[in-house]
């Protein structure tokens, strides 16, 4: 947990003074989990094909992998593209399962199944399923019978030349240069809806998952243990594809991702493809196709019609280029007819560059898209604001830019707050030297503001986010020779003064943990959930001139930063551009989930790579600390983030009296000559009962904050007993906010 303005004295008091907020906060609201995530290769591959050998053992060849199933255990091998010398594959094998002390009858030889889109292994107590998707294989365990006592525990002999590690996205096996392979933590769950998350860890060869008794214990069979052995890739074919936009639907739960694909020098077409919330390939759609040059795409959705509008500017043939647009259901592949949303009339006089803005406001303009684009010829641009509904039709025009601003380029927020405009800044060019302007754009009417946000120095656009009425600009800016830092700006639009409140420019690159200075930071975006924004922007790794992308956590107007610096693909020599990117949270998703697009240069293959980037910060968590006598376990059903609701569940043995303590850790105190130790100290709080859910403000001065959380049985007969004291307690759960 990184603040890059307050020191540890006043972090220390700050978060001493929120605790109490946190504590008092406990209710029973649904929670947030975060989504595994991963980088590997893709192909042009389009499904998923399977093969049965002479010996019996099943392959299959996907997008973003092969894979062989045999009595021996599964041969993952990740596509590293055509340039590998060789393949890379990583063998697992299932090696023991047992419950507490007690080993599971398994048969570790069994033939695979081929049923579907799914490979079984029948083990007798256990059932070993891997469900084929486009870019991963999903490892699942499935137990009918939970009877016994401890936890559950399954190790997976692994073998590879790929090295093996761990960092905060979880395990992976890494080649240097050419990608990686990711295995996702485990997530369990029951047939009614129970589900517990833990880690996997990796220790001399092989993989451990585990799942703790505290669910065990409650759980209806069956019970699903389910790992993710998993890639993303938007498009790594041999055709040359780039300049890509994104953004998120919440109703189905889905990314378009749409982008230019070149045909001929003179001929580009635009593409779209959709995914679902993890990342997972579902189609791909040609937008707009034909002899003429499309390019410039733009996307975004619209929550209350269940759909997306993508628009680009498209060369008519005669000197002249329009915007067009095309709507699609956000649940299908469906798509209405191309439309034009502006023709300014006269030779040479271009519309160019849209830019969508989208929502999910249940208000007046709850079914309605803002696309922006610059307007113009060789005596200068304006900026247009065109109101497009949710059947194709424009409902409205207007010039946002006087003429005296020679506009160059225009972003617009993704999404807009009820009964508030949809805000974008431009760059405003003058003498040569660009600037850096704020404009709303109005859902009715024609009263809006304008208003500079930079116009100090040479300035580089970037993008805006934010829900009414505060809004974060980020646009990068020449400080020295050949280098360009990332910067940002935050204001406040006031409604009942129609005035606008500018907080201080600050210089992000030289602020964020880990940030280089030095380097040249370009073409960032920027995103909010709802409590965090995530900024991705390129950086150049000063090899050959090529570019990596990064992305920083922060909230405003604090600037407490979760992350920063963080690398959003792997690394290599390849050059990355052209950074977009959305968030689920903006569209009343879950909070912290972002997935970022960009154009991937390998020596001149031009291809769209995507990376799923969940913004909290990867310090922190739960941890446990020894304390515990008698028979009462404890877990945490989701990761304590920022505007989640943290789960907490312990073994029930009598409900009336068991009780959770929540305060402070402490190391653990002796109760008893038997064992029992006290990890909270002092108490703060104490709730009956062996569930309890706390949701989290979404409050930037908690992140950090720890607190510690027990459960005791009071009279237990394992624990301490008279005449001392007649109790069993859990180990400690130490939970800090991410």
């Amino acid at each position: 947990m990184l603040n890059s303005r307050l020191s540890s004295t006043a972090r220390a008091r700050s978060l001493s003074r929120r605790l109490g907020v946190l504590l008092l906060a406990a209710a029973a609201l649904p929670g947030q989990a975060p989504v595994p995530r991963g980088i590997a290769a893709g192909s042009s591959l389009q499904r998923i094909h399977t093969d049965r050998a002479a010996d019996g053992a099943i392959w299959v060849l996907a997008p973003g992998y092969k894979a062989r199933f045999g009595p021996g255990g599964v041969d993952y091998i990740p596509y590293f593209g055509a340039r590998a010398p060789r393949n890379f594959p990583v063998h697992f094998r299932l090696a023991t399962i047992r419950r507490g002390e007690a080993a599971l009858d398994c048969d570790l030889t069994a033939e695979p199944v081929l049923e579907g889109d799914q490979v079984t292994f029948v083990r007798g107590a256990v059932r070993e399923v891997w469900h084929l998707r486009l870019d991963a294989v999903e490892q699942t365990f499935v137990l009918d019978d939970l009877r016994g006592e401890g936890d559950l525990v399954a190790r997976i002999d692994v073998e590879s030349t790929l090295a093996a590690g761990r960092d905060a996205r979880g395990l992976r096996f890494r080649h240097p240069t050419l990608g990686e392979v990711r295995y996702g933590d485990v997530l369990a769950f029951d047939h009614a809806g129970r589900s517990a998350r833990s880690a996997a860890r990796f220790d001399e060869g092989s993989i451990e998952l585990r799942v703790a008794s505290a669910l065990l214990s409650v759980a209806e069979p069956p019970l699903t243990v389910d790992p993710l052995v998993r890639t993303i890739a938007v498009n790594r074919g041999n055709d040359q594809v780039f300049n890509a936009d994104i953004a998120f639907e919440p109703n189905s739960a889905t990314w378009l991702v749409a982008y230019v694909r070149s045909f001929s020098s003179t001929d580009t077409d635009i593409i779209s493809r959709r995914f679902d919330s993890a990342g997972n390939f579902l189609d791909e759609v040609i937008v707009a196709t034909g002899s003429r040059e499309s390019r410039n795409p733009s996307v975004a959705a619209n929550g209350q019609s269940k759909q997306f509008l993508i628009a680009w500017d498209e060369d008519t043939g005669i000197a002249d280029r329009v915007i067009l647009g095309r709507l699609r259901i956000a649940s299908s592949n469906s798509q209405g007819q191309t439309f034009t949303v502006l023709d300014s009339p006269g030779i040479g006089i271009d519309d160019l560059a849209p830019a969508v803005g989208g929502g999910n406001a249940n208000d007046a303009g709850s079914q309605v898209y803002a696309v922006l684009c610059v307007t113009g010829g060789r005596n200068g641009h304006v900026l247009n604001h065109i109101a497009v509904n949710s059947i194709g039709q424009v409902t409205q025009r207007l010039t946002l830019s006087p003429s005296t601003h020679d506009v160059v380029d225009v972003r617009i927020a993704k999404a807009r707050s009820r009964n508030a405009p949809w805000v974008c800044t431009y760059l405003r060019s003058t003498g040569g030297v660009n600037h850096v302007h704020m404009a709303e754009v109005p859902l009715n009417g024609s009263n809006f503001r304008r208003v500079a946000i930079d116009e100090s120095g040479d300035c580089q656009l970037g993008g805006v986010a934010g829900t009414a009425p505060d809004f974060f600009a980020v646009y990068s800016k020449v400080v020295s020779t050949a280098n360009s830092n990332v910067f940002g700006r935050a204001f406040r639009l006031n409604e009942n003064t129609n005035s606008t409140t500018l907080r201080p420019i600050v210089d992000l690159t030289a602020v964020e943990p880990g940030g280089l200075p030095t380097r040249d930071q370009r073409s960032p975006a920027v995103s909010f959930d709802g409590v965090r924004y995530t900024v991705a922007y390129q950086e150049d790794v000063a090899i050959f001139g090529t570019h990596d992308i990064r992305a920083m956590v922060l909230s405003i107007p604090e600037m407490v930063f979760s992350d920063g610096h963080r690398l959003m693909h792997d690394l290599s020599t390849s050059d990355e551009q052209s950074v977009a990117i959305a968030s689920t949270g903006e569209m009343g998703g879950p909070i912290a989930r972002s997935m970022v697009v960009f154009d991937r240069d390998t020596r001149g293959d031009l291809d769209v790579d995507g990376s799923l980037f969940d913004g909290f910060s990867p310090f922190g968590g739960v941890s446990f600390v020894a304390s515990k006598c008698g028979r009462i376990d404890v877990s945490a059903l989701d990761e304590p983030l920022l505007g989640g609701t943290l789960r907490l569940r312990a073994s029930p043995f009598d409900l009336q009296k068991q009780l959770f303590a929540i305060g402070l850790p402490s190391p653990p105190v002796q109760l008893c000559s038997l064992g029992c130790k006290l990890g909270v100290a002092p108490i703060l709080a104490l709730f009956p009962g062996v569930s309890l859910d706390i949701p989290i403000p979404r409050d930037p001065g908690l992140l950090g904050a720890t607190i510690a959380v027990q459960n005791a049985l009071l009279g237990g007969t394992a624990g301490c007993l008279p005449p001392s004291l007649a109790v069993e307690i859990s180990d400690t759960m130490v939970i800090q906010v991410r």
